[in-house]
């Protein structure tokens, strides 16, 4: 009804209570700043530590394995990078898992680079980065969730998230947004970390980057569903050296929405629409390419050197590479339904309890 009317529904509140276990960064002993108003990159890098230092890996009656930093509504403002590696004292551990980011509300809790942050001109540097490591396959179940991460103007060397979860984490209902049309900050979400995926990356918005999402690294891969990329001075996605799977991505850019670099990068893109300004290719790509339902328009061609044949801009399917045990057997997919993740109802604070 209200949608009917014209009246937007407010945005869920993901509202956790202290029973939970979460460390509340506005609460003592952190006491981050919710107004905007004063830099709380201090007060937050100690509740990131604290929770690299308290974290066993496992639950015990006292401790859980998984440390959620929850963000109330409210803005944070930041001028320095965030490390859930490093545990003070100047130590530092390279594959910290069981680490979480919540926000009670996406689009109302922010935490926001301030513009002209001195640490993020010279070079790429990433704002949250969760490993300082080149290669991980045991940082399991980190997650950011419900969040928006806004870069200030000019910090053109600024990396949102460099993330990575090993075999169970996600980023899910996340916005990242760059604010400065004319210097783009470098990248929305970095994955490099080899052998970090089997994750999922989902209900995610980036706007304004030089790159949204980029990706590389040795084996496994990442999931992504309902992708937004918008407005990428570059490419909307560079994939390279690994395996990713793309199902409803909307890319709105005057740059390529797909980049696949080298022989060992697999590739698969379904149920997607490309929007773009362009006399060049929707889709740059190198290695094994799956693509299936993709509505491409305002480019040139949909994939880079090849003439594919579509009705309307629209691309039933096409595969770089195909193995086949029988002679004269169909070289397309079954094109089987792929079922939408279900929604999960959050609960509110008065459905939780305790028990031991």
């Amino acid at each position: 009804l209200c949608a009917r009317m014209g009246v937007l529904a407010e945005e869920p509140s993901y509202r956790l209570p202290d029973e939970a276990g979460v460390i509340n960064v506005t609460k003592p002993p952190y006491n981050a700043d919710y107004t905007g108003k004063t830099d709380c990159s201090d007060a937050i890098q100690k509740a990131f530590s604290f929770a690299n230092e308290t974290t066993n890996r496992f639950s015990t009656k006292d401790e859980r394995a998984i440390k959620i930093l929850y963000f109330p509504a409210g803005t944070y403002l930041i001028t320095k990078p965030l490390d859930f590696s490093y545990r003070g004292e100047k130590r530092r551990v390279q594959n910290p898992g069981f680490m979480m980011i919540y926000g009670e509300s996406k689009e109302r809790s922010r935490i926001r680079l301030a513009p002209d942050s001195p640490m993020f001109q010279d070079r790429p540097r990433p704002v949250i980065a969760f490993t300082t490591s080149k290669s991980s396959n045991n940082s399991n179940h980190n997650s950011v969730r419900n969040i928006t991460l806004e870069i200030g103007e000019n910090n053109p060397g600024a990396i949102g998230f460099h993330f990575v979860s090993s075999n169970i984490g996600s980023i899910d209902n996340v916005v990242c947004r760059n604010l400065d049309a004319n210097r783009p900050a470098h990248t929305g979400i970095s994955l490099p970390v080899s052998k970090g995926g089997l994750s999922y990356l989902t209900n995610i918005r980036i706007e304004g980057f030089k790159t949204g999402i980029y990706v590389s690294g040795k084996f496994p891969g990442y999931t992504f569903e309902n992708i937004s990329l918008d407005n990428q001075h570059e490419a909307g996605i560079v994939h390279q050296g690994k395996n990713i799977a793309v199902r409803k991505l909307v890319s709105r850019n005057k740059v390529p929405a797909l980049v696949a670099r080298g022989e060992g990068s697999i590739t698969t893109l379904l149920d997607s629409e490309l929007y773009g300004e362009s006399d060049g290719p929707a889709i740059v790509a190198e290695g094994h390419l799956l693509l299936r339902n993709i509505q491409s328009q305002g480019y040139g061609e949909v994939l880079d050197g090849k003439d594919l044949k579509t009705t309307n801009g629209h691309l039933s399917e096409y595969c770089s590479h195909t193995l086949s045990l029988f002679d004269d057997t169909p070289s397309t997919t079954l094109n089987l339904e792929i079922k939408d993740t279900p929604d999960y109802p959050f609960p509110k604070p008065h459905e939780w309890t305790v028990f031991d």
